[in-house]
């Protein structure tokens, strides 16, 4: 194609075949450099990594001892509480667990609006009874005084029993007493 011009971008690889014999030397100083620097950051940041887990240990010793607890020569090496993936499961699970309360709480209140508007609109604010409410309110009832009258049955059948006892037992207490 006549008329274009090809740019390759970016640095090392291909592009530096036809650089010149000093910018490889710089590239290759600059690349030195940089691996350098990023060895010693990397170095810093695991120092302080392992700086701040000791800390971290060191302060839930400290606390636990705080609150009584006894600790292990374990606990004291790994530190007392829990680990990263613990604590993110258990506040997801919290946060999980709010999250299912709101959406419940805003389901309740929508259905209570849904129960208020459609009283609203009704007109009739009585609540009216179907035949089978009647009917099943008649039954409940009966059932209910039969329930009532066999306990009454069943409390005087104990007492019975018990003044019944307790005449046998006086009896044989004294029949013992003169044998």
């Amino acid at each position: 194609m006549e008329g274009t011009d090809r740019v390759r971008a970016g640095w090392g690889g291909a592009s530096l075949v036809d650089a010149s014999p000093s910018l490889r030397a710089r590239c290759a100083a600059a690349d030195a450099e940089e691996r350098r620097e990023a060895a010693r950051l990397e170095r810093e940041r695991s120092a302080l990594r392992a700086q701040l887990e000791a800390d971290s240990i060191a302060a839930s010793c400290f606390l636990a001892e705080q609150r009584g607890e006894l600790l292990t020569r374990q606990d004291r090496l790994n530190g007392v509480g829990r680990t990263k993936a613990e604590a993110i499961a258990f506040y997801s699970a919290q946060a999980d667990l709010e999250d299912a309360r709101i959406v419940a709480a805003r389901a309740k209140r929508l259905r209570e609006l849904e129960v208020e508007e459609s009283a609203a609109w009704s007109g009739d604010l009585t609540a009216g009874k179907s035949p089978h409410d009647l009917e099943m309110g008649a039954r409940a009832a009966k059932f209910r005084s039969k329930l009532a009258e066999e306990l009454r049955w069943r409390k005087a059948a104990v007492a019975e029993a018990r003044q019944i006892a307790a005449y046998d037992r006086r009896r044989v207490n004294v029949e013992r007493r003169w044998a």
